[in-house]
């Protein structure tokens, strides 16, 4: 017996331009903020892991080091 299994894409196509249009206007966001004079912080939550960074004109991309001047920290979840 033949069984047809259909794989599914994790990403729907129909949310992909909407995908792109918004980092389009982060990146868009991020330069205009940058060109002002401002600062812009970045921060990466990944699933071991987060890093941030800060962009401020004259000293360019720094990323932040935590207290034993690592780039990345451990992500922790404690229950209540």
């Amino acid at each position: 017996m033949l069984v047809n299994f259909k794989f599914k894409h994790p990403i729907d196509h129909t949310c992909v331009p909407f995908i792109i249009h918004t980092m389009l206007r982060a990146v868009l966001l991020t330069v205009v903020l940058v060109l002002a004079g401002c600062q812009v912080i970045g921060i990466d939550f990944g699933t071991e892991f987060w890093k941030a960074a800060i962009i401020s004109p004259g000293k360019g991309f720094v990323v932040v080091e935590n207290t034993k001047s690592d780039r990345k920290t451990p992500n922790v979840v404690c229950p209540r």
